[in-house]
């Protein structure tokens, strides 16, 4: 586990909830370089991760679990418009 954390370039975070109750859950996430959360059945992440965002496959079919997941990796869901720019002024 230690080499491929160390090489690794993205660490795929399975949250289920057996992964959350194994021995080496937290040490492996924490120790990861970019890390990509994936739920798949109905745990309650706790801790630190209760608020990272995850791509949430719970309760989706195969094949609707498919596609959002390819849609999400592939960076299909964003805003349709651009979000409005507001400058940052100083209060005197």
């Amino acid at each position: 586990m230690d080499d491929a954390l160390r090489w690794s370039d993205v660490v795929v975070l399975v949250l289920s909830d057996e992964y959350m109750r194994s021995e080496n859950c937290r040490e492996e996430w924490t120790n990861a370089k970019r890390l990509l959360p994936i739920r798949f059945d109905n745990c309650k992440p706790e801790g630190l991760l209760k608020h990272r965002v995850y791509i949430d496959l719970c309760g989706l079919e195969k094949d609707a679990a498919r596609e959002k997941l390819l849609n999400e990796l592939d960076g299909c869901i964003r805003p349709i418009e651009e979000p409005t720019f507001v400058p940052f002024t100083e209060k005197k």
